[in-house]
């Protein structure tokens, strides 16, 4: 068999597809770590109008049963997905 001869190329020119008309893009970096280890008024959040309230232990155990029965539907749905995945016909 007889190779096929390739074209001559030149090695300064773009890639084939390429275009040297398209634009070319710089994209900024953001030094967040110079944010946190200078801080100053204009790198801070203010919150001095933020007020959180204290939870009663009434109200945080009232929450965390809440919470308990969340997980356990969540845990109850995930049990009926993975039988319903059993069920499946082999492929």
């Amino acid at each position: 068999m007889s190779e096929r001869q390739q074209p001559d190329r030149d090695p300064g020119a773009a890639p084939q597809g390429a275009s040297a008309d398209l634009p070319k893009i710089e994209t900024p970096v953001i030094q967040s770590q110079d944010l946190e280890h200078t801080p100053a008024p204009d790198t801070r959040v203010n919150n001095a109008g933020v007020k959180v309230p204290p939870q009663s232990d009434e109200q945080r155990q009232k929450d965390d049963a809440q919470f308990a029965r969340e997980d356990e539907k969540a845990r109850e749905a995930v049990a009926d997905f993975e039988r319903t995945l059993e069920n499946l016909p082999p492929d």
